[in-house]
């Protein structure tokens, strides 16, 4: 029987948990999810970390993101939590809107292989 093991979406631990926010946020239940063995080891050997955001956003996307039961369905809503704090507020920055996208496609990275090996 294959090894089921938990999954935080935003990794690693040590950088998401610097901030209160980050900490809210990685911890959501929305954002774990339940991957076979196999999947997980190559989510973290295909990413090294998902960057943290620049605090201004990462409380903005703790405020809007709304999970579902859905693991892939809760990428997505936080995909567009980021992308809302970012891109429809004057004050974000350019270098936070920068990070914002390697963020995103961190996410983006983990989509395929979380579809495959998600425990259902």
């Amino acid at each position: 029987m294959a090894k089921i093991e938990k999954h935080h979406i935003l990794f690693p631990e040590r950088i998401w948990n610097q901030y209160e926010s980050g900490k809210r946020l990685r911890s959501n239940s929305g954002l774990i999810v339940l991957l076979y063995s196999g999947a997980h080891k190559q989510i973290h050997r295909k990413l090294e970390q998902v960057p943290l955001l620049d605090t201004f956003t990462l409380d903005k996307v703790v405020k809007e993101y709304e999970p579902t039961r859905n693991p892939l369905h809760n990428i997505y809503f936080l995909q567009d939590a980021i992308h809302d704090a970012l891109w429809h507020d004057a004050r974000s920055s350019k270098v936070a809107k920068m990070l914002g996208e390697v963020v995103l496609e961190a996410l983006d990275l983990q989509i395929p292989i979380i579809r495959e090996g998600y425990v259902k």
